[in-house]
């Protein structure tokens, strides 16, 4: 989910960081938007996708 103020590319750099511990570049490359029209009750729902790059250093070894 986006933070208050976040832009999706600004989120999708903090979600990889807090669900992976991975840092990826500033600028992560979209590939696709899903519109869902409700979820569970919250109402429309837009999902960004993005192409980090490629992991170069195997994670907790760099």
């Amino acid at each position: 989910m986006l933070d208050h103020g976040e832009d999706p590319w600004a989120a999708a750099r903090r979600e990889m960081r807090e669900e992976t511990g991975i840092a990826i570049g500033p600028e992560p490359v979209l590939v696709g938007i899903d519109h869902r029209v409700d979820v569970l009750g919250s109402g429309p729902v837009l999902g960004c996708f993005f192409d980090g790059g490629t992991l170069t250093t195997p994670a907790g070894c760099g």
